[in-house]
């Protein structure tokens, strides 16, 4: 992008709610561009008057009390001047606000835009930007240690790069001067590649969260527990075998790990169609999810936590089974500490490095490469494929291409 391309996409303000939709006890809108001061003050008395990084309380005409804090460019996060208003949760606040914001020369932001400019105007790297969206994405905190210890990725590509271009320099010597010599090493280039290429693909892994299914026949008290685990009634629980025709799943997080919960339809020999085909989608999940809450009959499967449900009435004696009360709350702690240590376990893989899903899916064709250059015949081949792996790397560190920024930041969350 040059630099006057630059200059009109961060010519106009946007703004975005950087809390979760939905009802909350305050709501936060941002706020950025060049000279917001003189751009609201005729609609916000009192804007005026802020100081960079102070907040106060703003009486916005006919919307609500916002505090306000101002953050002066480019002392800021995207390097422009920052507002950030917190108002009452209610959504028709926020959307009252929105469209003030809109009407008073303001556009909606586009996903990830706040770190976009923050690039283009110098506060960070992409790859800062891309590790700030993944910390915010991150399933637990060992996630997230990770990632913000992790560094060097461009280095890493840098030394792969200076190593392709000294290689191609001596193919080319000798293809120019007829020369005998070894072909050279590429096979040490490409386990570069596919380290970094790995550690790629556990770091994509991580960004599925893990999911825990409650599994077992009808009337089991499956759904009693999901709403006791996820702490309010989602499931509806009836002493009807086969209430739960469809599952449910919620977003749970337990000791640091967060993991998707999964509440499924009772397994039984059923002649019911409908009921029938949600016990055919549990049998699916079964195969699928990373962890079992088995409530019924002990199972032999790796994955498996196999439970006494309703042990108010009555309890296990066999030790490798937990005895799990979700009415009277008993065994809940003991569970949620044996889910916390299967998806620690899950994820006691050799993952070193954090890797953006950019680098991932280039590491990709970089590796095609390289094994094509390999095991080409002709120094000649050999040599044009190390040549496209040189302009693959120098295109990747380059960051020149503004189709590249904007699939990168598309992937943020809206108002970062």
């Amino acid at each position: 992008m040059s630099p006057s391309d630059i200059s009109i996409f961060l010519e106009t303000p946007v703004f975005a709610t950087a809390t979760p939709p939905g009802v909350s006890a305050l709501a936060i809108v941002r706020l950025t561009g060049w000279n917001l001061k003189p751009l609201l003050e005729p609609h916000i008395p009192g804007i005026s008057k802020l100081s960079h990084s102070r907040a106060r309380l703003i009486e916005i005409p006919g919307i609500d009390r916002a505090v306000v804090t101002w953050f002066e460019a480019p002392a800021s996060y995207t390097g422009q001047d920052v507002l950030e208003l917190s108002v009452h949760g209610n959504p028709v606040i926020v959307q009252k606000l929105s469209e003030f914001l809109e009407k008073n020369g303001a556009t909606a932001a586009q996903a990830g835009e706040f770190s976009y400019r923050a690039v283009l105007n110098g506060k960070m790297s992409v790859e800062e930007a891309e590790k700030i969206n993944a910390v915010i994405m991150a399933s637990s905190e060992a996630e997230i240690n990770l990632i913000r210890s992790s560094s060097g990725i461009n280095l890493l590509l840098e030394d792969i790069l200076g190593k392709a271009r000294e290689l191609l320099a001596i193919m080319e010597t000798a293809i120019e001067f007829d020369e005998e010599i070894t072909f050279p090493d590429l096979e040490t280039l490409r386990n570069q590649i596919d380290f970094i290429r790995t550690q790629g693909k556990i770091t994509r892994n991580k960004h599925k969260l893990p999911k825990v299914l409650l599994y077992g026949p009808p009337n089991c008290g499956k759904s009693t527990l999901f709403n006791a685990i996820i702490g309010f009634e989602r499931a509806i629980v009836s002493d009807v075998p086969g209430t739960t025709r469809d599952y449910l799943e919620v977003e749970v997080t337990v000791k640091g790990h967060r993991f998707v919960l999964i509440d499924s339809a009772g397994v039984r020999e059923i002649t019911e169609e409908i009921e029938n085909a949600g016990v055919n989608m549990t049998l699916s999940l079964f195969e699928s999810c990373d962890i079992i809450l088995n409530c019924g009959p002990s199972l032999d499967d790796p994955r498996c936590t196999n439970l006494k449900t309703k042990s108010d009435i009555e309890r296990s004696t066999d030790p490798g089974i937990i005895n799990v009360s979700a009415v009277k709350r008993e065994g809940l702690g003991e569970l949620m500490n044996k889910i916390a240590d299967q998806i620690t376990n899950l994820s006691s893989d050799n993952w070193q490095l954090w890797v953006s899903e950019r680098i991932t899916d280039d590491l990709e064709n970089m590796y095609v490469i390289v094994s094509d250059a390999i095991s080409s015949p002709l120094m000649e081949i050999k040599a044009e494929f190390l040549g496209k792996l040189i302009v693959f790397l120098e295109g990747l560190l380059g960051y020149e291409d503004f189709d590249l920024y904007g699939m990168i930041f598309s992937r943020f969350c809206i108002g970062k």
